[in-house]
Formats: C-alpha cells, sequence, structure tokens
C-alpha cells in the first residue's frame, strides 16, 4: 500500500515511491528509491521535500498515522468590485525572460552532477572506495539530459569556476562521450561505460595538489611531469573497484595518440582501443572550448579547425564523426548537404552552433559547378543540413585550395580555370 508521510518520519529501510514538490529539491537522482542508509536518510531529511509517498509493500511499513493537518477555512467571499482596466505588463527583453524549462532542467542536473562528483572525488581523494550506486546514477542522470544532443549540457558546462573545473569537465566529458557513443551506435550497456568512463576519466589528478592544478600560469617541466601522472594514479586508485575493461582503459589512454607521441604508454595506431579513441576527442574538445584563466577558450568551430590540424593526433574518422553528432563543423570544411549539393562551411553561430552558414557551389551528380549560394543550415528535419564531410581530394584532386578560396570569396570555379576534373571524380 501507498501512504503519504511527512519526511521527517521517513525511516532506513523504507521504500519511497514518489516526492512532492518541485522536482528541483530533489536530493536524489531517482523519484523512487530504497533509503538504504544513514547516509540516504539524511540527504532525504536535509532536503527541502515536506512530504513523501512510501510503498510498504516494497520497503519498511509507516508505524504511526501521520497528524491530520487542520483544514484551510475558505476565504471569505469578497464584494464585487466595478471592473478596472489594467494595461498589459510590457513584454520583457529576450535577456530578461526565463530561459527555457529544458536549459532549467539541464542546468539542474549538472550541479547536482557537480556536487556528487566532487562528493566522490574527496573520497577518493581521502583513499576511500567509490560507491558504484551513486556514480552509476549520475551517469544514468547524464544519459536522460544528452539524448543524443550533447550541445545543451556543454552550454552549461562551458564556463567552469576555477576550483570546479576538473569535476564539470569530467561531467561535460561524459556526456560528450555518451552521445559520441550513440551516434556510433555502440548500444546502450557500452554508451554507459562510456559516460561513466568519462567521469571518472581524470579522478588521477586528485592525487596532485590543488595548488598546481589550478595554478594560473604556464607549468614547468617537472610540473608539467606530476600532472603526466594522472593516469597512470587514476587507473592503480580504481583497480581494486569493480570497473569494466572500458572504464580502466580510458582512465589510462586517453591521453594517446595514434601517431605514439602521446602517454603514459606511447601507444600507437591499433594499440589504441575505440574507447580510448573517443575519450581523447572528448576530452579535448572539452578543454579547448572551456575558459581558463591562462588561455583564451576556442569557439567550436576554432576548436575542431585546430584538432583536424593535429594529425596523427586523433582518429580522423571519429573526429569526423563526432563532428556529425554535434553538428558543429570547421569553417572551409567540405560537406555534402541535405538537398545533394556540396558546400563549404562559411561561418559558425557562437550562440546556437548548430544553424552555421554554409555556401554550397557543386552539384556531384552532375558534376558541375553552380552560383554559389548561402545556406542556413538546421540542426532538425527542416531546411538543409549536412549529411557527409567529404574529402576534398575525392571530388577536386590537387585543386582544392583553389576551389575553396574561390567559393571563400564569393566566385564560382569553373573546369576551365581549375582543370577538367571529371575524369577523377567519381560520381556519388
Amino acid at each position: 500500500m501507498k501512504i503519504k508521510v511527512p519526511t521527517s518520519a521517513v525511516e532506513i529501510g523504507m521504500f519511497v515511491d514518489s516526492m512532492e514538490g518541485s522536482w528541483w529539491l530533489n536530493p536524489f537522482w531517482k523519484s523512487s528509491f530504497l533509503i538504504a542508509s544513514q547516509k540516504d536518510l539524511k540527504r532525504l531529511t536535509s532536503s527541502n521535500i515536506a512530504w513523501v509517498v512510501i510503498d510498504d509493500s516494497r520497503g519498511v511499513g509507516f508505524k504511526k498515522a501521520p497528524r491530520t493537518v487542520a483544514a484551510i477555512p475558505p476565504e471569505p467571499r469578497r464584494a464585487r468590485m466595478p471592473a478596472v482596466h489594467v494595461p498589459p505588463p510590457p513584454t520583457p527583453t529576450p535577456s530578461a525572460r526565463r530561459p527555457d524549462f529544458e536549459t532549467q532542467r539541464v542546468a539542474a542536473i549538472i550541479d547536482r552532477s557537480k556536487r556528487e562528483v566532487i562528493r566522490l572525488f574527496t573520497d577518493a581523494r581521502m583513499g576511500k572506495a567509490l560507491e558504484r550506486r551513486a556514480m552509476t546514477a549520475v551517469v544514468d542522470d547524464i544519459c536522460d539530459s544528452v539524448g543524443d544532443d550533447p550541445t545543451a549540457v556543454l552550454k552549461v558546462t562551458r564556463l567552469k569556476k576555477k576550483n570546479e573545473y576538473t569535476y564539470l569537465h569530467c561531467v561535460a566529458v561524459s556526456a560528450l562521450m555518451i552521445a559520441l557513443g550513440r551516434h556510433l551506435k555502440l548500444g546502450e550497456d557500452t554508451v554507459r561505460e562510456l559516460g561513466l568512463a568519462g567521469l571518472l576519466h581524470d579522478i588521477g589528478k586528485m592525487t596532485i595538489p590543488t595548488d598546481l592544478l589550478e595554478k594560473p600560469g604556464r607549468l614547468t617541466a617537472a610540473e608539467f611531469e606530476i600532472v603526466r601522472a594522472h593516469p597512470e594514479n587514476g587507473y592503480a586508485m580504481l583497480m581494486e573497484d569493480n570497473m569494466s575493461s572500458i572504464v580502466h582503459d580510458v582512465i589510462l589512454h586517453h591521453h594517446e595518440k595514434l601517431d605514439g607521441s602521446g602517454y603514459p604508454h606511447r601507444l600507437s595506431g591499433d594499440s589504441i582501443t575505440l574507447h580510448a579513441r573517443i575519450g581523447a576527442i572528448c576530452d579535448v574538445y572539452d578543454a579547448v572550448t572551456s575558459k581558463r584563466s591562462y588561455k583564451r577558450q576556442w569557439t567550436p568551430s576554432e576548436a575542431l579547425t585546430q584538432m583536424r590540424s593535429w594529425t596523427g593526433h586523433f582518429d580522423p574518422e571519429i573526429l569526423d564523426a563526432f563532428m556529425r553528432c554535434i553538428s558543429i563543423y570547421p569553417i572551409g570544411l567540405l560537406v555534402r548537404l541535405r538537398s545533394n549539393r556540396l558546400a563549404v562551411i562559411l561561418t559558425e553561430n557562437v550562440t546556437r552552433p548548430t544553424e552555421a552558414m554554409a555556401r554550397a557551389f557543386y552539384l556531384p551528380r552532375e558534376l558541375q559547378f553552380i552560383e554559389p549560394a548561402d545556406v542556413r543550415l538546421s540542426s532538425g528535419l527542416k531546411g538543409d543540413a549536412v549529411v557527409e564531410i567529404e574529402d576534398p581530394e575525392r571530388w577536386f584532386p590537387g585543386e582544392w585550395e583553389g576551389v575553396r578560396d574561390a567559393v571563400l570569396s564569393g566566385q564560382q570555379p569553373t573546369f576551365a580555370t581549375l582543370g577538367d576534373l571529371s575524369a577523377a571524380t567519381v560520381a556519388s
């Protein structure tokens, strides 16, 4: 039977079926759960939740009836007043409007995730075992907030305060790895392990002095070596915990690079797993697009442009998949649009990154240039959108720089000026 009881009457062993009050006040990750420990009980009773509904068929029953709440007398009937015209309130400016509900919901989830990560990492710093149940709950919530699109999460985590950078960075990387794993269709169990791996990938930094982690200037060579030890330190911290091979692998190898120049083991090529490659991309992307005291944050487009230029660092196929996943592309990138035109990414929209501009200039089926036309990309089903990242050498071998520069300047390239490429181009 389900019974409504005051929060103050909840005991260890009771099963909470639901809570009353605003969702934002909920100190837990789920609306229904077992009060299994004194810690659970304290978390509930110290919250602003006044009443809960317990299910005594799934836990300890309620031993005494709650006190009757006095009925509230109806308001006295008021004399009818003549109608008075009240002018409508002025329309608020965009900056004064409340943020949309989805942004508020994600912000609440991320704030709770951050606080839980701080608690977990503090326990790890003190040598305590990590609570797998608590970590799984955080990942579940991040999974729910991400869906297939991590951009809402990234909006919230973008501006990280100095003393909370590591924690919010871990939440953001978790969200990115979840989204990319889903985009790659890896299966939900694997996706959740990727989310947990992202959440814990920097846990080894808990072994590094805080003043070194938060140092505002450039690290010395000796200091950098201390920081570089965090993957192995994190791996050692969790060796005895019941973590999956995916989690251990990402913690240890998220700084490895395909060309063998990474650390700690200088792995290269196929010796770096898919999961570690995903972790490397998500880790670097969030790091370089975050504001730090010692460097300017890059825009999403700047970040992806630089990451594509670092040959040998990242798996290019996974990096392309990552760009499609978050729908953000470097300026000058050759893409195929939903309208089956080739286009060059023209600008980025900093406030709405998924709604950048592209310039269409080529019909791949007809193998012909067209008058350049600017297109506003859409993240929805309506309008034009990027469906594929194209290899310039496939379409314009040896001529891409000239084609791109002409298109970006608003000119229409011609085969007469670039040479007859039709023989070298494969029709789609």
